[in-house]
């Protein structure tokens, strides 16, 4: 069954002056309170696109140019008692830490003997005329101290098929990797340091009135300081999975994006073994 609160746990960030953002008008969960659906409103007094709008729009996306946003991001932190934190990362419950939000988490089968394999379905976004249900595979290997989680597949689906179409084309060229390393220290803490790499092709229309030497510029820009902020929230998470106390005052904003949400214990996956 689903749970639905208008609203709850997705406080919609801060805007800038002058900024007009979605309002969250419903969120669905399911029995253990993870969202499943999350509805959004376009801001009193805007206009939604109509079916033809939408349809241009998404011509113009599919016949428009790729620009690449290419960011890096790193982070450290020190872990009190934490001599046995790399073997943690090797266990399911250490890879369901390093993995992001989702409703859903799925081990499936890899051919990698060394790696494995997860399907994150992320809760279905509900905007005005336009539905999309995201879900991504990573796949994580571990080297002794080491552990490298990557993106192998990122897939939208939704209604209406044409502008999903080309928002899953606007996006296939997708680059996701983490680098996760332990560092054990002579009075038994860690030092954990991850290294985020994000590149990403996209599309846009031809006739799009931003030069795209700015739009990659401005838009790495973004996408690094975004990065630089999910490499602290991440460490954060690992933090606690693993059982030490993680810092209070830190914005544990998970993968959904522009919300807010309280930090959820993630499904427990089906091992395959």
């Amino acid at each position: 069954g689903t749970k639905s609160a208008a609203g709850k746990g997705f406080a919609p960030q801060t805007p800038n002056p002058g900024q007009q953002i979605l309002d969250v008008t419903d969120v669905a969960r399911d029995d253990q309170g993870n969202p499943t659906s999350i509805k959004l409103a376009a801001p009193e007094g805007t206009k939604a696109l109509t079916r033809e709008q939408m349809d241009a729009a998404a011509d113009a996306i599919m016949g428009g140019n790729k620009v690449w946003m290419r960011s890096r991001a790193k982070a450290t932190k020190e872990v009190p008692a934490a001599d046995q934190l790399a073997d943690f990362l090797a266990t399911r419950e250490g890879h369901l830490s390093l993995l992001g939000a989702a409703t859903k988490v799925e081990e499936v089968a890899c051919d990698d003997k060394n790696a494995r394999r997860y399907v994150l379905v992320a809760p279905e976004m509900k905007f005005p005329g336009l539905t999309l249900r995201p879900r991504s595979t990573m796949e994580i290997k571990n080297n002794g101290k080491k552990v490298t989680l990557r993106q192998v597949e990122s897939v939208i689906e939704g209604e209406p098929e044409k502008m999903v179409t080309a928002l899953q084309m606007m996006t296939s060229d997708q680059t996701l990797e983490n680098d996760i390393s332990v560092s054990n220290n002579r009075d038994g803490s860690a030092t954990v340091t991850a290294k985020l790499r994000l590149e990403i092709g996209m599309l846009l229309p031809k006739k799009f009135p931003v030069p795209r030497r700015l739009i990659e510029g401005l838009g790495s820009k973004l996408f690094s300081s975004a990065l630089e902020k999910q490499a602290t929230v991440f460490l954060n998470k690992v933090v606690r999975a693993y059982g030490s106390t993680a810092d209070e005052d830190e914005n544990d904003a998970t993968d959904i994006g522009m919300f807010d949400t309280s930090p959820r214990e993630p499904p427990r996956a089906q091992s395959k073994e």
